[in-house]
């Protein structure tokens, strides 16, 4: 019987599994002003099934970065929303790697202008973007990166504290 907590699990249905990329994009391509407004802040995780459940496993690496150019589109499209705002606010991809299925996109302004800036330590050591896997997505390289630290770092079951995931804040200047 194979392990269900393992990355190597079948998953049918690719087909299906690329529509929910649209889906997802689609859902979350419009930020939701009158809710900003209210709370100051909003986030989008990557809510996809069966990657994002109790147990939560890293899709492939040609599905992640169909995803990835999914999150760049829905950045996109918050940035110009909140730009015409006219007031500073807080624009991140929060990339995980290796714990991909964690990455979210998260905004704020106003009073939680700062409500982020304490979430991450600062990633002191020499860490490298893994352009290897991602560099052929469209729209990363406009990005600039900067490595971080969570404070209690995640873990997939049956992966050690050593191996925790690097945090890579993503943001166009």
């Amino acid at each position: 019987m194979a392990n269900p907590l393992s990355n190597k699990k079948r998953i049918r249905g690719w087909k299906r599994r690329i529509k929910q990329i649209d889906q997802w994009k689609k859902h979350n391509m419009h930020l939701d002003l009158e809710e900003l407004r209210s709370a100051q802040r909003d986030y989008v995780k990557l809510w996809i099934d069966p990657f994002y459940r109790l147990n939560r496993r890293n899709p492939p690496v040609w599905y992640s970065r169909l995803l990835l150019e999914a999150m760049i589109e829905v950045y996109h499209s918050w940035s110009r929303q909140m730009a015409s705002l006219n007031e500073p606010f807080y624009l991140r991809i929060w990339f995980y790697h290796p714990n991909f299925i964690q990455s979210q996109i998260v905004v704020a302004f106003r009073d939680a202008l700062h409500f982020y800036d304490n979430t991450f330590e600062t990633g002191g050591e020499s860490q490298v973007f893994p352009w290897d896997l991602y560099g052929t997505v469209r729209g990363l390289e406009d990005f600039i990166w900067e490595p971080a630290a969570e404070a209690e770092p995640y873990c997939l079951p049956g992966q050690p504290r050593s191996q925790a995931a690097q945090v890579w804040l993503g943001r166009i200047q």
